[in-house]
């Protein structure tokens, strides 16, 4: 529902600052959730939303932008 996005210097150690509230899919309760990515761990972070899109995507049916990888994978 809500995404903020910021950049934190020093401790623990450089990164972006990632803080949510949305609904939990499941229990459909609202919840809130932060967390420090370093700067040397962004290209995971994108690899890992890239496949949950996916996966997102091929589970719900629901399209959310990634119909020609789900194409390409067939």
């Amino acid at each position: 529902q809500e995404v903020k996005v910021g950049v934190c210097e020093g401790s623990p150690r450089d990164g972006f600052v990632i803080a949510f509230k949305g609904k939990c899919i499941s229990t459909m309760e609202v919840r809130e959730v932060s967390a420090i990515i370093p700067r040397d761990g962004i290209p995971e972070l994108i690899q890992a939303l890239f496949a949950m899109g996916i996966r997102y995507q091929e589970e719900t049916g629901i399209d959310i932008g990634f119909s020609d990888v789900l194409k390409e994978k067939k």
